[in-house]
This record gives C-alpha cells, sequence and structure tokens, in this order.
C-alpha cells in the first residue's frame, strides 16, 4: 500500500503541474480573453500523458508498464475522473472576462480533487504545508513532524516519507517551488500578490510542502 499511495501523490502533482503549465499557456488569467480553449478533455489528456511519460502508467488505456498494487489503476481512474470534473466545474470562472486572477491554480485543484477523491474512496488525500494559506492545508501532527525533518538541510530533497500510524498507512510526498510559484510565493517576502495574500519568500527549488495520503487499515 505505500507504493500505492506514492503512485497517487505523483499522479495529484502531474495534474498541479499541468495546472501551472496551462495558467501561462492559456492565458487563464487574462480579463480580456473570454473562450480559452482549456477544456477538461485537454486538462484529462495532459495529465495522463505527463503522467505516464514519468512512470509508465497510462490511466486512459489502463495499463502500466510495471505490475502495480491490487486496485490501484481504478483509484487512478477516478482520480483522473476527479480531474476533469473540477475543470468542467471551474470553466465558467477560467472563461469569465472582466476577472484578472481566476483562483484556478495548483492547490485549488488539488484540493477539489482531494475533496472529490476521498468521497468517493475513502482515503485521506490532502496538501499540507507548514506555511499554510488555507485551513485545510494545516497539517496534523504526523505531517507537522515529517514536514519539519523535510525543512532541514540534511533532508535527501524527493525522498518520501512511509510510515504507518495508528494502523493506517500514511505517505508524505514533497512538493518543491518551482518557477512559476515565484508570483505568488517568492520575493519580495510580505508583497501582496495577485490572489491578495503575502508572499512567502521561498525561493526556486525550496520545499513548499508535501502531498498526504492515508490509507485506512
Amino acid at each position: 500500500m505505500f507504493q500505492q499511495g506514492e503512485i497517487l501523490a505523483n499522479f495529484l502533482v502531474s495534474g498541479r503541474g499541468v495546472v501551472a503549465k496551462s495558467l501561462i499557456q492559456f492565458k487563464i488569467n487574462n480579463s480580456e480573453i473570454a473562450d480559452k480553449g482549456f477544456t477538461p478533455e485537454y486538462f484529462a489528456n495532459e495529465i495522463n500523458q505527463d503522467f505516464k511519460k514519468k512512470t509508465g502508467i497510462d490511466v486512459m488505456a489502463g495499463t502500466s508498464e510495471k505490475k502495480l498494487p491490487d486496485n490501484t489503476l481504478n483509484l487512478l481512474k477516478i482520480m483522473l475522473e476527479a480531474s476533469k470534473k473540477v475543470c468542467t466545474d471551474n470553466q465558467s470562472l477560467i472563461n469569465m472576462k472582466g476577472v484578472a486572477f481566476k483562483g484556478f491554480i495548483p492547490a485549488t485543484y488539488g484540493k477539489q480533487v482531494a475533496d472529490i477523491f476521498n468521497e468517493k474512496t475513502g482515503f485521506a488525500l490532502k496538501q499540507a504545508s507548514l506555511k499554510f494559506r488555507n485551513t485545510y492545508n494545516k497539517p496534523d501532527n504526523y505531517e507537522s513532524e515529517v514536514l519539519k525533518k523535510m525543512e532541514k538541510p540534511d533532508y535527501a530533497k524527493g525522498t518520501v516519507i512511509r510510515k504507518i500510524v495508528d494502523g493506517n498507512v500514511r505517505i508524505m510526498r514533497p512538493i518543491y517551488i518551482k518557477k512559476a510559484c515565484l508570483p505568488c510565493h517568492g520575493e519580495p517576502k510580505g508583497e501582496i500578490d495577485v490572489a491578495g495574500r503575502k508572499k512567502e519568500g521561498y525561493k526556486e527549488g525550496e520545499i513548499r510542502g508535501a502531498i498526504s495520503i492515508s490509507i485506512p487499515k
């Protein structure tokens, strides 16, 4: 189940990456453009292709280059369908003229997908950060402990933490600040970003938080 959790975390990271790339490619926050062409079908296909390139797993085709834990492909399909639904539900906002910042960003995408996925599976998938902007990203005690460990200089970057906690399988996959994150989370620290929040002053490559998954016993 550790492997399964890590695979699911990696899928969410792929979705976040496609959102970040598409914000620029489709000019989602351009208030003068109505139909952006960022369709749910395009979004789902891009996530699938990105994930396939990184893992060898084709969720749409239901195939994998390597043997997967039981039910993993089904769980990935649920997450892909959730991603498509999130894009569908946000179409009117994405294509709204006269509004610059749409709020359709990697973090909100991840939250909305996690809500759907958790309801359908009974898992507890979330994005957690010590510098959380929204309470739903507030880490629990275990997540706080792991995030502090991930921030230490001797932590091997990219290492996924796996542990059994109270009988549940816990997986935490770190996520890092990329160039596309800097307009909202970079420098100068304290400056107000387009979302009306204070920038944290991150630099590219620094840890932002982690994808956290708890699989019930």
